[in-house]
């Protein structure tokens, strides 16, 4: 490691570390104030809130890494700029790529690290942390754990329910088309708005059965369906293992069991690239710091600026993921779109400064 790098490194890890004693105390000051009735009213005090906050420290360093890191760099660059460092070391010539190498391998480093902290203890603390919410905070028991909008298919049936709770083997919402011999038509649709399941017969009741081939609706108090399928097979979306609380080898599991049911898996999906892709997003920010103290050198306005900038890629983060859970567009590109259009917008003023550059000197 160069002497410069180690300067810039020492000066950015103090920066860092204290932004992210700010930025975290920020985050849990406004989890607190919306938990802290619930907390109360159950009886707990402040054991209780400290070990909640505790064990969920470690996502929570996580999930606010990028924007601190964008901010540190913009902080760190910006005081260089108002003492004269910047112009110091390009008087003794050290070229303005010796920064872009640093920030691009800091950054690198910095997203692996975000990775495998997530994975083991963020992962970690997130389970046990929604564990101590609902089961110890709220007293909910396992039959409280409910799975929204689930879609299936089993043997000649094709199964919709708006809301099922495979602990309790019930549902609601609940829309069975039976197929006819060869798959191609719709022999029958039951619709009831609750039903009973189970591994074999599933019972529903106030059914009405719709004959499409005739136009004949019937209605009947219970019909016995002959499914053959157990919800416990989708407790993917339990809290040991959704999807923000699933490791990526978890992820790639229930990937392939709910693919197997033939049940919608863009959420899983999403979530999958969408954990490479926020890790990813530090070598995003290490490039985008670079470029805010390249346009201004002015303290205030870069912090602005990359307060803003932090607030439109979450903001897109936000969008595309949605697209992506609903399958509107690829798990993939929703994942990786936000990193995408930063990385070209600020890559693309580097090429165009170096340019520029190259430009005066010819």
């Amino acid at each position: 490691m160069t002497l410069l790098s180690r300067y810039l490194l020492k000066r950015n890890l103090f920066l860092l570390l204290v932004l992210l004693g700010i930025g975290t105390g920020i985050y849990i000051l406004s989890e607190l104030f919306q938990r802290i009735d619930v907390f109360l009213d159950a009886g707990h005090g402040a054991g209780m809130i400290a070990l909640y906050f505790l064990v969920k420290l470690p996502i929570i360093i996580s999930r606010i890494l990028p924007a601190i890191f964008l901010l540190g760099l913009v902080l760190q660059f910006s005081l260089m700029n108002r003492s004269r460092e910047t112009i110091a070391l390009e008087a003794g010539g050290v070229s303005p790529s010796s920064k872009l190498k640093f920030v691009l391998a800091y950054g690198l480093i910095l997203g692996c690290m975000q990775f495998a902290f997530a994975q083991f203890l963020g992962v970690a603390g997130e389970r046990y942390s929604t564990d101590l919410w609902q089961n110890q905070v709220k007293k909910r028991t396992a039959s409280y754990y409910a799975i929204e909008s689930l879609w299936f298919t089993k043997g000649p049936y094709v199964v919709h329910l708006e809301k099922a709770w495979p602990n309790s083997e019930e549902a609601t919402g609940v829309t069975i088309y039976e197929l006819t011999d060869g798959g191609q038509g719709i022999e029958r649709i039951f619709r009831a708005p609750k039903a009973k399941t189970g591994k074999r017969d599933w019972v529903l009741e106030n059914v009405s059965v719709v004959s499409p081939g005739s136009y004949v609706v019937a209605h009947t108090e219970k019909e016995h369906v002959p499914v053959l399928q157990d919800l416990n097979t989708f407790k993917t979306f339990e809290p040991k293992s959704t999807p923000a609380e699933s490791t990526i080898s978890d992820l790639m599991t229930n990937i392939r069991l709910l693919e197997e049911a033939g049940t919608n898996v863009e959420i899983l999906r999403t979530e999958f690239h969408g954990r490479f892709a926020y890790s990813a997003s530090l070598v995003v920010m290490s490039i985008l710091g670079l470029v805010i103290t390249m346009r201004t050198t002015n303290l205030y306005v870069g912090v602005l600026a990359a307060l803003v900038c932090t607030f439109f890629y979450f903001i897109l983060s936000s969008f595309f993921s949605s697209m992506g859970e609903s399958g509107t567009i690829s798990p993939i590109a929703a994942a990786w779109t936000p990193d995408a259009i930063f990385f070209l917008l600020s890559a693309g003023y580097l090429a165009y400064n170096w340019w520029k550059t190259m430009r005066r000197k010819l």
